[in-house]
């Protein structure tokens, strides 16, 4: 992490000073900058996750160090869904400050300022980006508490078949519960032109989701999880492994290989969820084992993470199809 302090100027007594070597100085600049002197607010008070709700979607808040020379931080959602690291910060009179950046396809690079301080045992804030999408309020609370693990006392319930290729549903892609820019062609769910996210009319907890897809040529599409984890479509074929890759958690966990097959083909996602826990087999190779989701992701549309949500599907960056959805719910023996 790069940090670039505010600019400290000496009070001019007319003496001069012996020089301080340069390594000296910047270290003294960055503690200016990432912490506060002793006082009634403790900045450690910032540290740990929390999720932020407010006026268009959740974000996913990470600091450690809060109030030391050492203070890092990142957060999901300001700048899109990526995990984006502090690249400013600084704590003063117990309001704390940070700026993000993120270079977009093309070289465009988009940043955000937040401002975040503390009611009661809450955080309030506001995240201006330097675009159109403006100024989000916000409230941060911690994370919801999840004790499922993925261990031995889970067994298979029936399997809820949400798609087979023969009729939409179990679906929409909003609050008239109609399903609009997805059709049925050939028994394949396809999406048409920049087609909003479906989503399933059932909630699930703990499950394993079987799926068929295909995506053109360098297609892009993903799969929310409960609504809150977006295991990542990329047609990746031939690449490295990627937090952004096909079967990564997105900016999450990256997968340990690519398992992607050439992007004409049909390709099969296992994936099984309990609690936070994760499970990635693409086209029989398992790519994420049992894995620990740290929050939400991408494609979130709330942070209720200890409560069942929805399967979506993403479909606003390029021609994909499904023609097997399938979940099959765990429950406890």
């Amino acid at each position: 992490m790069v940090t670039r302090p505010p600019a400290v100027r000496a009070k001019d007594t007319g003496r001069s000073r012996p020089s301080l070597p340069v390594s000296l100085v910047l270290a003294l600049l960055t503690a200016v900058a990432c912490s506060q002197p002793p006082g009634a607010f403790d900045a450690s008070r910032f540290d740990g996750s929390w999720v932020l709700e407010g006026n268009s979607g959740p974000m996913a808040l990470q600091i450690a160090a809060a109030g030391t020379p050492e203070m890092s931080g990142s957060i999901v959602g300001a700048v899109g869904g990526r995990t984006q690291p502090f690249l400013e910060c600084s704590i003063v009179d117990g309001r704390l400050k940070f700026r993000v950046e993120r270079e977009f396809d093309g070289g465009s690079v988009v940043g955000s300022d937040t401002v975040a301080w503390f009611e009661g045992d809450r955080l309030r804030g506001e995240t201006v980006r330097d675009d159109r999408d403006g100024r989000r309020i916000w409230t941060g609370r911690r994370p919801d508490a999840v004790s499922d693990v993925d261990g031995g006392d889970w067994v298979e319930g029936r399997q809820v078949v949400l798609f087979d290729g023969s009729d939409l549903s179990e679906w929409n892609t909003g609050a008239s519960g109609r399903v609009e820019g997805w059709l049925i062609r050939d028994e394949r769910l396809v999406n048409s032109g920049t087609a909003p996210e479906i989503v399933s009319n059932r909630e699930f907890w703990n499950f394993q989701l079987q799926v068929q897809y295909r995506v053109s040529e360098g297609g892009n599409s993903g799969i929310a999880l409960r609504g809150r984890y977006e295991i990542q479509i990329l047609d990746d074929f031939g690449a490295d492994p990627s937090i952004h890759g096909n079967g990564a958690v997105y900016s999450r966990i990256t997968p340990r290989v690519v398992a992607t097959r050439h992007h004409a083909e049909w390709q099969d996602f296992d994936i099984r969820l309990v609690g936070r826990v994760v499970t990635v087999v693409l086209n029989g190779v398992t790519i994420i084992d049992r894995q620990v989701i740290d929050g939400i992701t991408a494609m979130a549309t709330d942070a209720r993470e200890s409560q069942p949500g929805p399967i979506a599907l993403q479909g606003d960056h390029g021609p994909v199809e499904f023609r097997r959805i399938v979940v099959t719910p765990l429950k406890r023996r």
